[in-house]
């Protein structure tokens, strides 16, 4: 055969040096015209291999390695380096075009758009957010609309606060450059063309509304929304921690167990018909509504992979082809990342592909160890083996980024997932028949005392011993070494070649180690931090020996979660002890070798003279008057002052203008950030 013989080489394989292209294009990014020049090199050497080698048996590894290079360069362009660059200082007329809805409320909107500018209108446009403020008399931005304004692009303010997400730089990565903010009377809309998006997004909206015509109550609201259509703009946040916690967030995450619910229900109600000619219109019918719901929830990358795979599966049977779960799963992944290249930094991405990849090797293996005759325990030991096998493909990447493990995972599984098909399938049915008709109200009671057992079932399990289990914390190292080590396992048990157990031993060895060493220098360490929460005092004291806080009791568990709780897990001390500040006007705060104060009102500055030598720093809220602060500011001397995040910005400009010739050592945490001390 003179031709290469591409089906030696399966689709998994030629997936791994895409996904690395497509991390390079991110973190090392390079010009179009370089881009260029390496693919027209890469497919140079790929033709001299496939034509100069193919008759030599023993070289043509050398051909793997060319078509290799050219994935892997492929990858590396990712469309999102352009010349334009934003001017953060001036403003220019702006014309954008609405990407996507990201959040509503009765304020107004925040939308993606796709931005080109009077600064340099031959550049490539850019993406950018809008906090889009709307009136009674405005009508709100939807996909497909192009708005043009006069507004200036500012950058997006990182968070400061010690080992939190740093959306600021997620964004970056994305190619989101900045964001503005303006009103709906500042702006000119023009009219809009026809768009798919834009009729996906209404029609979203009416099944939101229908949803809320049902009147079920706002938690069992917010559940059927993310549950039915992917909608979590009606769910608390405390719910979403709950399900988290309990380890069923997938439940309220359209995934593939959405997908394959559809999947079963169609191929149900399709079984009727039948016939050698309706074959393709069984197989036509179930596509179309497989993508039309993919597309109606937005087409995450779990729901694009599920569509991908349940479709493949569907073709396959219908043409009685042989169906490889590994391929189809490798195919919907290089589809997504050809497309949507920002996806490779997606958590959601890949959450699902190491779940379905966990649940495809290991599931049977699990499920093989024990078997029961009784149905009903059969139908338990099932759900625990898929639990299990998901959660061994994605507690590492979960740990790492979450910071803590769902203890009793197996359990809200086995109660919850049973019950998932009777709501999304009641769900639709009371979101399309009208609220009076007689099969809703035969299914509405039933459908709500579920929704509000999965709530109730998921706050127990929050409340018992351990269920958020944030001992361990690892770090990208420990992760890539479990996946190593996992990956040379599985390699070892289809070929028993001792090497690859050898590296699996090595693997573990190495995370252990590495982790051992991390968590001792980690609870070793002693510091203060004053975090930055907008309008609140949060002050974090960690030591070898203990752990507290000064927390603004006004703060909310969200806030708490994202701003603080990082730090505290980071340095395994989740169980930190939390105290008050409102009712006290001076707090007294020390580590190891730091002493302090913190001043939260009305304080006579004689008090403090008796410990003047001891302390080390002063932190000062918003609720010290002027008076006490000039007072305080002459004692303190050359001791350093920290006026927290409660400090508005105006007022913190304002005493920086007035004390900075005086006093050195001023920091503003509302100006420049969380501080440690």
């Amino acid at each position: 055969m003179k031709t290469f013989p591409f089906g030696a080489f399966p689709f998994v394989r030629i997936l791994i040096p895409f996904i690395l292209g497509r991390f390079l294009s991110f973190f090392i990014p390079i010009k179009p015209v370089f881009y260029g020049v390496f693919l027209l090199l890469s497919l140079f050497l790929l033709f001299y291999l496939v034509f100069r080698l193919e008759r030599k048996y023993s070289a043509r590894w050398l051909t793997g390695i060319g078509i290799s290079l050219v994935l892997l360069v492929g990858g590396w362009s990712n469309g999102m380096v352009n010349d334009f660059e934003p001017d953060y200082n001036h403003e220019f007329v702006y014309t954008a075009t609405i990407s996507k809805v990201l959040r509503e409320n009765l304020k107004g909107q925040t939308v993606e758009v796709r931005c080109n500018s009077e600064q340099n209108s031959k550049a490539e446009g850019f993406k950018a957010h809008i906090f889009y403020y709307v009136d009674s008399l405005s009508r709100a931005l939807v996909p497909g609309d192009r708005i043009a304004f006069r507004a200036c692009l500012q950058k997006v303010v990182p968070n400061s606060n010690p080992y939190t997400f740093d959306y600021s730089l997620y964004l970056q990565k994305r190619g989101v450059l900045g964001q503005f903010f303006i009103h709906s009377n500042d702006c000119v809309k023009f009219k809009r063309g026809f768009s798919v998006n834009c009729h996906l997004y209404l029609l979203r909206k009416w099944c939101e509304k229908r949803i809320a015509c049902l009147g079920f109550p706002d938690k069992e609201r917010g559940v059927l929304s993310a549950l039915l259509i992917g909608s979590k703009a009606d769910m608390d946040y405390d719910t979403r921690l709950e399900f988290s916690g309990a380890g069923i967030i997938h439940v309220i995450s359209i995934s593939g167990m959405h997908v394959g619910i559809i999947y079963l229900l169609l191929m149900f109600l399709l079984s009727p018909i039948k016939g050698p000619g309706l074959k393709f219109f069984k197989l036509s019918v179930v596509l179309f509504c497989l993508w039309f719901y993919a597309s109606l929830t937005g087409m995450s990358p779990s729901v694009f992979r599920a569509s991908v795979m349940f479709s493949v599966f569907a073709i396959s049977k219908y043409s009685n082809l042989h169906y490889n779960i590994y391929h189809s799963l490798a195919i919907s992944a290089f589809v997504i990342l050809l497309f949507t290249p920002e996806a490779i930094l997606n958590l959601g991405f890949w959450l699902s592909f190491f779940a379905v990849a966990s649940i495809v090797y290991f599931y049977p293996k699990i499920n093989g160890v024990w078997y029961f005759k009784t149905p009903w325990m059969r139908l338990v030991w099932n759900l625990c083996s898929l639990s299990l096998a998901a959660q061994i493909g994605t507690a590492p990447l979960s740990i790492y980024a979450f910071g803590y493990f769902p203890v009793w995972f197996l359990i809200s599984n086995v109660i919850i997932v049973p019950v998932v098909p009777f709501v999304f399938v009641g769900g639709f049915v009371l979101m399309v028949f009208d609220r009076g008709s007689v099969i809703n109200e035969l299914i509405i009671g039933g459908v709500e005392d579920v929704m509000g057992f999965m709530l109730q079932f998921s706050h127990w399990i929050n409340e018992l011993p351990f269920s958020k289990f944030s001992g361990i914390q690892i770090g990208e190292v420990e992760m890539f070494g479990i996946y190593a080590g996992m990956s040379a396992l599985v390699i070892f048990q289809q070929n028993k070649r001792i090497f690859f157990l050898k590296m699996t031993l090595v693997a573990f060895v190495f995370v252990v180690g590495t982790n051992i060493m991390a968590s001792i220098s980690r609870m070793s360490k002693d510091l203060i931090v004053v975090h930055d929460v907008k309008g609140h005092t949060a002050v974090s004291c960690l030591s070898s020996q203990m752990a507290d806080s000064l927390i603004s009791d006004s703060i909310d568990s969200k806030t708490m979660s994202q701003s603080v709780l990082p730090l505290w897990n980071y340095h395994l001390r989740s169980e930190a002890k939390r105290m008050g500040i409102e009712d006290s006007s001076i707090c007294f705060v020390a580590n190891g070798y730091q002493h302090g104060v913190v001043i939260n009102g009305l304080l006579d500055v004689d008090v403090l003279e008796c410990v003047k030598e001891e302390i080390d720093f002063i932190v000062l809220t918003q609720r010290v008057p002027q008076k006490v602060v000039c007072d305080i500011l002459e004692f303190c001397g050359d001791k350093k002052v920290v006026f927290d995040s409660s400090v508005p910005k105006y007022k913190a400009r304002a005493l920086l203008r007035r004390f900075k010739s005086t006093y050195e050592n001023l920091y503003f945490v509302s100006l420049g950030g969380a501080v440690s001390l």
